[in-house]
């Protein structure tokens, strides 16, 4: 009689290597990880503020992310309109995109009103899919350091940030 041979068939199970992982968490195992990604606040337009994140990773625990946010009107105050600008280097304690991390920056406010400049550090978690799909979320604190019309900086009051992202890394 003569044999027919079967093509191989992919796997219906979620493996790496012959090892069984559940389905979506293949990220969890990998030692690289995606340099860029592109994120924004997705409940931000229903109240006025529109923000776009890049971030590029260094190494396997220190990314760069830059992050431009524009107020429109705020909560109907104002002196809300205006832009936020800031530069900030997460440090992840697992790996880039994935898990815990701590995130000292620089923050520029320019609202009506004024503007502002000074530093802040954030507390955070950042999740990554297989697909790149992403979320992240921060809380922390920062300090207004006020500008006068000598260009002086002065002391001003600490105030409470955080943000919180979806995205996709590349």
């Amino acid at each position: 009689p003569a044999t027919t041979e079967q093509p191989p068939q992919k796997p219906q199970v979620s493996q790496i290597n012959g090892q069984l992982v559940k389905v979506g968490e293949h990220n969890d195992y990998y030692y690289e990880y995606k340099r860029l990604n592109l994120s924004t606040d997705p409940l931000g337009i229903i109240y006025g503020n529109y923000a776009i994140s890049m971030s590029y990773g260094l190494n396997e625990h220190l990314a760069i992310r830059g992050n431009i946010t524009i107020y429109n009107n705020l909560f109907g105050e104002e002196s809300a309109d205006g832009f936020q600008v800031d530069l900030s280097a997460p440090l992840y304690l697992r790996r880039t995109y994935q898990g815990i991390f701590v995130e000292p920056g620089v923050i520029v406010r320019n609202f009506d009103d004024g503007e502002t400049i000074g530093p802040q550090v954030l507390l955070g978690y950042h999740l990554t899919w297989d697909s790149g799909f992403n979320f992240s979320m921060a809380f922390g604190l920062g300090r207004d350091l006020q500008t006068d019309s000598n260009k002086q900086f002065s002391d001003s009051e600490f105030f409470v940030n955080g943000y919180l992202r979806v995205g996709y890394a590349f």
